[in-house]
């Protein structure tokens, strides 16, 4: 049986050092670059965006540094008078550019070295897009497109970073529709890439799972713009998360594996998407590395797995 590994990346914002920790020490243990032992990278937003990273072959540890040191230029909050009395974006995407442009320069998804797909939203069409390396004959529409660009349109937030506009259109956070993406690696392994689901086995990566549930107060039964605030795409985000991880269960079982953490409610107020600060990002590494203890215990059969596997090798279609 010829094995078809797939990495799986979640959004989730500045909590995305947990994911980038836990790839930090995987890329230890393995002694290479991760993308060299997958054969389909699928990221959103964060996670898109270091998929993309990992997909140029940048060290996971180099990643986890760009989060510790540019983390509070990313989220740089507006003032008062530049909100426009709040009908702005929380933040600007400057600092994300100035980041992602040190990163991926002018290279092109063309330019990558490994397959990776990318959900993002079309907002001008509105409908799901899924950016793809040329890994099929079919697929040769978004190799032109820079990294950067694509980076910038996955991880558009909405209220948080303003809509990524571009000659091809408006673009919004993948997260709306695949924080987790996983399952549309399933797909895009089955439809482009001739893989069986029997053979089909993926590695998943969260930013630590936080359910968003009702106080049953008036003031939030009532519903109102401002009840809901950030609320309601963190409710999206999470349920859509919760969602793909049960049917990767069901499709995959035990060929399905998530490294992710619960926080409890005293954690939760401490690490949220945009919360940068030193106590935020100690949590974030102390529980990628519980998580990744738990994961070396109780996954032996995965990492060997992962640790022997030499992927097909990707020749972009040109």
């Amino acid at each position: 049986m010829n094995e078809f590994l797939t990495l799986s990346l979640s959004g989730g914002g500045y909590k995305g050092l947990y994911s980038a920790h836990v790839l930090a020490r995987l890329e230890e243990d393995l002694n290479c670059r991760i993308a060299q032992k997958f054969d389909l990278l699928a990221g959103t937003s964060i996670g898109g965006i270091i998929a993309l990273a990992l997909a140029l072959e940048i060290p996971a540890k180099d990643i986890e540094q760009l989060f510790l040191q540019k983390g509070k230029e990313i989220f740089h909050k507006r003032t008062m008078i530049s909100t426009g009395l709040l009908f702005k974006s929380k933040y600007t995407n400057n600092g994300l550019y100035e980041v992602l442009r040190y990163l991926f320069g002018d290279k092109t998804i063309g330019e990558l070295k490994h397959r990776v797909i990318i959900p993002i939203i079309n907002y001008t069409e509105g409908k799901p897009q899924i950016i793809k390396t040329p890994h099929n004959i079919l697929l040769q529409n978004d190799k032109r497109l820079k990294i950067l660009d694509v980076a910038l349109s996955t991880s558009a937030a909405p209220t948080y970073f303003p809509i990524f506009s571009t000659n091809d259109g408006d673009f919004v956070d993948g997260g709306m529709v695949a924080n987790h993406p996983g399952f549309f690696a399933v797909v895009e392994a089955q439809s482009y890439l001739n893989q069986s689901l029997e053979n089909i086995y993926q590695l998943h990566i969260g930013t630590i799972s936080q359910k968003f549930t009702s106080s049953s107060s008036k003031y939030v039964l009532g519903s109102s713009f401002w009840s809901w605030k950030e609320n309601i795409f963190n409710l999206i985000f999470s349920s859509q998360e919760q969602s793909a991880d049960n049917l990767l269960h069901f499709y995959l079982k035990d060929r399905y594996i998530s490294i992710d953490s619960l926080s409890v409610d005293q954690q939760a107020k401490q690490i949220k998407l945009d919360k940068v600060n030193e106590k935020s990002s100690r949590i974030l590494i102390q529980k990628a590395d519980d998580a990744y203890k738990c994961f070396l215990g109780k996954s032996k059969k995965q990492l060997e797995l992962i640790r022997l596997h030499k992927p097909n090798e990707y020749i972009p279609f040109n």
